[in-house]
């Protein structure tokens, strides 16, 4: 039997599909970058009391809000600590499933996700402030949820 080198295996990509993969990243890019930009104008109920907690650095962390991270678009971002804060309202209703696959995907890239539903935010801001702040100084986001 013949020994498989590096000579058998062709990792090229011709010129036309390099060109098709970058024109499609873009093009994607620019789509989340879009939509990121509509839930800014048009946050939900819960996005914009949180916003009132996490904005300005008022954890003593910076926080940026929908904002396209590897393909998703998360509610809030706190890059010095890697971590996600999502508000689970009426929108993720039905998608436990894809949540759980795209907390999966940015942990694979060393970001953690704190989930909190939008009822539990609405009754009790002050808990909801705690708990981010105690993802914040445990370990730069642990990862959890007030499910």
């Amino acid at each position: 039997m013949e020994e498989l080198t590096h000579e058998h295996i062709n990792f090229a990509v011709s010129e036309p599909e390099k060109s098709n993969v970058k024109h499609k990243r873009s093009k994607e890019t620019q789509f989340k970058k879009e939509a990121a930009k509509k839930n800014r104008i048009n946050p939900t109920e819960g996005e914009a009391l949180l916003w009132q907690i996490l904005s300005g650095k008022k954890l003593g962390v910076k926080f940026i809000r929908q904002v396209p991270l590897w393909g998703y678009i998360a509610d809030f971002y706190c890059k010095s600590h890697k971590l996600v804060v999502e508000v689970d309202g009426i929108s993720h209703a039905g998608r436990q499933e894809k949540d759980q696959l795209r907390d999966y995907h940015l942990s694979e890239k060393g970001i953690k996700t704190l989930r909190i539903q939008e009822s539990y935010l609405k009754k009790d801001m002050d808990s909801v402030c705690c708990l981010i702040e105690s993802h914040l100084i445990l370990g730069k986001g642990k990862e959890g949820s007030t499910n």
